[in-house]
């Protein structure tokens, strides 16, 4: 291989070496000259001085000369000042050139680097060449495990298709399993809808048929009873199993956070209408009662006059602005009734058991609050209280704790049960 690189060297650097050194070198022998003239002109000096002091013609032309020398020696020195210029001249041409010469030096490394993929090559050339030299029978061998090897790859080939067919109907049916059984989910929970509506509807016609079965024998037993004269309202009063006078009625109303549901506190103050409406009710008021219990009218112990238009828009009107929340303080509910003095009834809408007195939660003591209820009835009849307590029952009602509650409230005051 051809050295490019030290060809180059030779060629692109000795020559501008050269020059710089004649330069160097003429400066040296214009400064040694300089030297050996100094010298020799002291001394000529010297020598005629010594020689010829009385002389003035003399020292005139040794002045002239020495005038002569010094000019001589500033020619010297510029000749020297223009040398160096010229080496450093030469210098920094020199480093531009090296800077010149790098890319031609890369190329003859780029060269012995394509040298050395030749000589490679041309070693795989020559095993090629080998191989090919191979007798026919190695040729053919060779030609029969490449048909076979085409052949396995096309195998290969139509498997992976099929297993690519499989894959995609495996994910087509996963699809469709997630799909039915979302269906399923959806008609179980259908069927679970439509199973509680069942027996929604079931409780609702039994209730209806318990109800049909109370007012038929309420009808039957007044129809020998009923005289002329009787009113309407007394009529309606006695079909509904309600004894006793309705002049003087407190409504107490449960506002527990559970009659908003199931369309209770619509009931109630659709019922509570009807009732002041048909039935014979002279004076009314209002104790709503959840955590604790509120009376309207707030003040005073009157009633509102039913008769009177405005007064019982007023008691509608109270009425409306109730919302359901809290737990179901019974008792304060009927401490906060009885306060109002010669009452005929208590009309009782609630649909749960007492779960706080006095404000204060207590649902873990069920039982101690149902005989607290019980023991302020008990305590009023003693008194000889003639309040009639009558209760209509909502929702599950038939709870036997609450159920027993409720029908010793309206029984042991003479009172009427009314489920609904």
């Amino acid at each position: 291989m051809i050295d490019f690189e030290s060809d180059l060297d030779e060629d692109a650097t000795i020559p501008w070496i050269s020059t710089a050194d004649v330069f160097l070198v003429l400066v040296v022998i214009a400064v040694s000259a300089l030297a050996v003239v100094r010298h020799d002109a002291s001394v000529v000096i010297s020598k005629r001085v010594s020689e010829s002091v009385a002389d003035r013609a003399t020292i005139v032309v040794l002045s002239s000369d020495v005038a002569r020398i010094q000019n001589l020696l500033k020619a010297v020195e510029t000749v020297r000042d223009a040398a160096l210029a010229n080496v450093v001249l030469l210098e920094a041409q020199l480093a531009e050139l090296r800077e010149v010469s790098k890319p031609g030096l890369e190329a003859a490394k780029r060269l012995s680097d394509l040298d050395s993929v030749v000589r490679r090559m041309t070693a795989e050339l020559s095993e090629v060449t080998a191989i090919a030299k191979l007798s026919a029978s190695e040729r053919d061998v060779a030609l029969a495990d490449a048909t076979r090897l085409r052949t396995e790859l096309s195998v290969l080939r139509a498997l992976e298709i099929k297993s690519k067919t499989i894959e995609e109907a495996r994910g087509l049916a996963q699809a469709e399993v997630q799909r039915l059984t979302n269906e399923r989910d959806v008609l179980r929970a259908e069927l679970l809808r439509m199973t509680d509506e069942r027996d929604g509807l079931r409780k609702s016609q039994m209730l209806l048929v318990a109800e049909r079965e109370t007012l038929t024998t309420n009808l039957n037993r007044l129809k020998p009873q009923i005289v002329p004269g009787t009113t309407e309202g007394e009529l309606r009063k006695d079909i509904l199993g309600i004894d006793g006078s309705l002049n003087r009625v407190v409504f107490v109303i449960d506002r527990s956070g559970s009659m908003d549901v199931d369309g209770r506190w619509d009931f109630v103050k659709k019922t509570m209408r009807i009732w002041i409406d048909l039935l014979p009710v002279g004076e009314a008021a209002l104790v709503s009662f959840s955590t604790d219990a509120k009376r309207f009218p707030e003040s005073g112990g009157e009633l509102l006059s039913m008769a009177d238009p405005v007064q019982r828009a007023k008691l509608f009107g109270e009425l409306a602005e109730l919302t359901p929340r809290g737990a179901t303080n019974t008792y304060k509910a009927l401490h906060t009734a009885f306060a109002y003095e010669n009452i005929d009834a208590l009309v009782l809408f609630t649909d749960g058991r007492p779960s706080a007195s006095e404000g204060v939660h207590a649902a873990s003591s069920d039982s101690a609050l149902i005989e607290q209820v019980k023991k302020l009835v008990t305590d009023r009849t003693a008194q000889g209280s003639k309040t009639r307590i009558h209760v209509v029952a909502l929702g599950d009602y038939f709870e036997p704790d609450f159920a027993g509650l409720l029908k010793f409230l309206s029984s042991s005051t003479g009172g009427a049960f009314i489920g609904r």
